[in-house]
């Protein structure tokens, strides 16, 4: 290879490290000044409402056959953060099999103040949007209200419930503002007909399964969950600024030293085509080195 070529090697080997350099000083300075974090929410956002159904029955018993009981629930809730929120949930059970049936059409009818834990979340952390399926744990504390049988209408009691249930949710749609959900619990009377002690004790509590759907309300900035922003750390925007001006002014500086290289080339090209084209001497031209002895 010849000497000029070799050169010319070099210099575009020089270049192509400037601007790789440049490129990973980019990526490697300019990724911390971009971070994402949630957008603000107001008092008003983050709000869902729900319906669910579905049969309970006697843990003890265990039939979910004739001695099943019909219940539904409305539900209002907020998730303060993507992990972290609480909701409201009364609950109507229409009959109370295996037992005397109640004189009333409902029979039984809990209110419940109730956590939400998103697990998928917790454990995975929030994404752009909520996952397509999730996970979500629900303690909760509430008020019972027994009614009366027909035969004794006077056996009408207050109780303190607990439940505990998992929400197996699907997100639906573009914006994910609808969820449906299937929800395996069981619920605890505490006090069992509103006179004993506060305990956890299986022969005071039922087994449910429902299914329902939340539809999670507009926010004020028009989407229907948690949204990310892009927030810039303006000390780390200067630095990469500033590395990226000093970057652009040595690769300027290199393309002025391959300028000036590409045309002495150009100028060895051209004295190198004048010599090959140049006439060889004869032999007549070439004097006679004996006279010159």
């Amino acid at each position: 290879m010849p000497p000029f070529n070799k050169h010319f090697y070099e210099i575009m080997m020089k270049q192509m490290l400037v601007m790789a350099a440049m490129m990973v000083a980019t990526g490697a300075v300019a990724q911390p000044a971009i971070k994402t974090t949630l957008a603000e929410s107001k008092l008003t956002d983050n709000w869902y409402i729900g319906v669910n159904g579905g049969t309970a029955v006697l843990t003890t018993d265990g039939y979910w056959g004739n001695h099943s009981n019909p219940e539904a629930s409305l539900r209002v809730g907020r998730w303060l953060t993507p992990v972290f929120g609480i909701a409201v949930e009364g609950n109507a059970y229409m009959d109370n099999k295996p037992n005397e049936k109640r004189g009333t059409f409902v029979q039984f009818f809990n209110t419940s103040m109730m956590a939400t834990v998103n697990l998928s979340n917790f454990f995975g952390g929030y994404q752009l949007q909520p996952r397509r399926i999730e996970v979500i744990a629900i303690p909760a504390l509430g008020w019972g209200r027994t009614f009366g049988t027909k035969s004794d209408s006077g056996r009408d009691h207050n109780s303190v419930t607990s439940k505990m249930a998992l929400d197996f949710a699907w997100n639906l749609g573009k914006e994910r503002a609808w969820q449906l959900f299937l929800e395996p619990a069981i619920v605890y009377t505490l006090n069992g007909e509103g006179f004993d002690g506060l305990k956890y004790n299986k022969n005071a509590s039922d087994l449910q399964l429902n299914i329902g759907v939340n539809y999670k309300l507009p926010n004020s900035n028009g989407t229907h969950n948690f949204e990310r922003v892009v927030v810039l750390n303006q000390y780390e925007i200067d630095k990469t600024n500033q590395m990226l001006n000093e970057l652009r002014y040595d690769l300027r500086e290199k393309e002025k030293a391959l300028a000036r290289d590409t045309r002495t080339i150009s100028e060895l090209r051209e004295e190198l085509e004048k010599a090959r084209q140049a006439k060889p001497a004869t032999e007549e031209e070439v004097p006679n080195q004996e006279n010159l002895r």
